[in-house]
């Protein structure tokens, strides 16, 4: 039975309030889980739930009004950005809270990332209530917590009856189609129970009749099919563990559309906040290019973040128009575009999908030097149903035992030895780097203590950017490795010039720019990219210099090859 407020007014549901720009990322993440919880039909994000040609104001109001609750989402932001403002009578996030004070909707405050509570006399008058409502927290590097805590206070205010024949988990059942592949639009029905009783008895006896008949014939209905999801297997994994699983495990040609085939999985050198790791398979097949990107995050409010704010299509091409991925569950859009011809490149027309489930972004992108709509929609949308289904199989395969520091099975001595000589595994390293010249190199006198062997050991890459270097520091003790790296080590002779967004370590990281003065008779400096990683007694430094590419270029490559390392010293240790 859906709850009364007490003056006549039914409510039902959760309105998310939120300020694009500023919280638009946990606030898709937060509505997507709130949505498996209570359904679709019971939880309203703007954009989500507006038909196109509504009014926007009056639609809100509406759905405030049949709310159970107003969560305010308020971050660093908040009180306006991008030309928007609390200030402004006008302003939708204080029209929605204003709207829900007046109406007396239970309004709660969620606090994202740490914000403090916004001081009453910054504030218009009428908001002024907010601040002595208690607050939630919100935060990415504990998530699933805190919104399990979330659903908890607002339960009872969500009527928890999804009428007869809704969906579980909050899916929406996608429209039926005909023959044709039209939308088929399902009359409602104004018949009486007792007739749909009469009329389900008729139905079950055709039903027997036909099974007799045609027995075990394939041409009778097909049952329906679950829709395909890796939400849930992917949160319980963590997300070093699955990125190091999806480097290692190859599409079979089983789970590829006919015609397709897969390459060995790489890291590629895409960066975003809170990335653990890029993980790209090539697709060979009917297509000029067929990708698919496995963008695992260290949380799922960073994860949300880069689904809401990623283009349908690369960032490239201009979208032209939406398509259907018909059987997958977890959020997904799909969107096809064209690039024009160039004066160094011939046209192209892409068809992508985007999907997100939990901190995992999938991204399918098939392109062509001709428009082939139809065909590389299919074909996208085809592999975007495959790519969930080899994520959940991955991550339901991969174990749930967190990544632990070393040293785990080998003493400080092993490990050394094992870095010295346990050939990298390409598919560990970032895309357009092979497998490196290994060498131990004495620190020489003042070398830092506990430091084994008083040596190094160098990895050296020769890729796109000349050389590129990672050096293993293997300590006694976690303490030692501690005791060195305080302040983080940097190049010898060099001058930091820049930070590097380096989030999604779970290890403690000091990554950033420098200026390396002329060596070797040159007369010309060196720019660098370094990032150095304490992981229990060991230390690992991506030492990249910035000769053939942009320093952004070389920012990415240094932070993934550390994660390579990481990979590398887990796989070694840990085996």
């Amino acid at each position: 039975m859906t709850k009364d407020s007490g003056d006549g007014r039914k409510r039902r549901g959760l309105f998310i309030s939120y300020r694009r720009g500023d919280t638009n990322g946990q606030a898709r993440a937060l509505h997507d889980q709130l949505v498996r919880q209570f359904g679709a039909d019971r939880v309203f994000m703007d954009v989500d739930s507006i038909a196109p040609g509504a009014d926007f104001l009056e639609k809100i109001e509406e759905a405030i009004d049949s709310s159970g609750a107003l969560l305010v989402l308020i971050g660093r932001d908040w009180m306006g950005s991008d030309g928007h403002s609390l200030d402004d009578p006008g302003d939708f996030v204080r029209l929605e809270i204003d709207t829900a004070i007046n109406r007396n909707v239970p309004t709660i405050p969620i606090l994202v990332e740490r914000t403090p509570m916004p001081d009453p006399s910054a504030l218009p008058e009428s908001l002024r209530p907010l601040t002595r409502r208690n607050a939630l927290e919100l935060e990415n590097g504990r998530w699933q917590f805190d919104v399990s805590r979330l659903v908890s206070a607002v339960e009872p205010l969500v009527d928890p009856g999804t009428g007869a024949g809704a969906a579980p988990t909050g899916y929406q059942m996608p429209p039926e189609r005909n023959e044709e592949g039209q939308r088929s639009e399902r009359p409602r029905s104004t018949r009486s129970r007792r007739s749909l009783a009469i009329g389900a008895g008729v139905i079950a006896v055709v039903v027997a009749l036909v099974i007799v008949l045609l027995g075990s014939s394939s041409s009778g209905p097909k049952p329906s099919v679950t829709p395909v999801s890796a939400a849930t297997p992917v949160a319980k994994v963590p997300s070093t563990r699955l990125a190091e699983a999806l480097l290692t495990s190859r599409f079979t040609p089983q789970s590829l559309p006919s015609g397709t085939s897969a390459s060995s999985p790489v890291m590629s050198n895409i960066r975003y906040p809170g990335l653990v790791a890029s993980v790209y398979d090539e697709i060979a097949g009917p297509a000029a290019g067929i990708n698919v990107y496995y963008e695992v995050f260290d949380n799922s409010g960073d994860a949300s973040a880069f689904f809401a704010t990623s283009h349908d299509v690369s960032d490239h091409v201009n979208v032209i128009g939406p398509f259907d991925a018909p059987g997958v569950g977890d959020s997904v859009r799909c969107a096809n575009g064209h690039e024009p011809a160039s004066s160094s490149q011939a046209p192209l027309w892409e068809s992508s999908c985007l999907m997100l489930s939990s901190n995992v972004g999938t991204f399918i992108s098939v392109t062509n030097n001709s428009d082939n709509h139809n065909t590389d929609d299919r074909l996208a949308a085809t592999l975007a149903g495959d790519a969930i289904r080899q994520l959940a199989q991955v991550a339901g395969s991969t174990t749930d035992t967190p990544v632990e520091p070393p040293p785990g099975s080998l003493a400080p001595d092993a490990q050394f030895e094992q870095i010295l000589n346990q050939p990298f595994t390409v598919g560990w390293l970032p895309a357009g780097l092979s497998s490196p010249s290994v060498q131990e190199q004495d620190v020489g006198t003042g070398g830092p203590t506990g430091l084994i062997s008083n040596s190094r050991i160098v990895a050296t890459f020769n890729g796109s950017n000349s050389q590129d270097f990672l050096d293993f520091y293997v300590f006694d003790s976690g303490q030692d490795a501690l005791t060195w790296f305080n302040p983080p080590p940097t190049p010898v002779g060099s001058t930091k010039t820049g930070a590097i967004n380096s989030s999604g370590f779970s290890q403690q990281s000091a990554c950033g720019e420098y200026v390396e003065p002329p060596a070797n008779g040159s007369t010309q400096e060196v720019n660098l990219s370094e990032c150095d990683i304490l992981w229990g007694n060991i230390v690992i430094a991506a030492n990249v210099p910035s000769t053939s590419a942009t320093q952004t270029e070389s920012d990415y490559l240094a932070v993934n090859l550390a994660r390579a390392g990481l990979i590398y010293v887990d796989e070694i240790d840990h085996a």
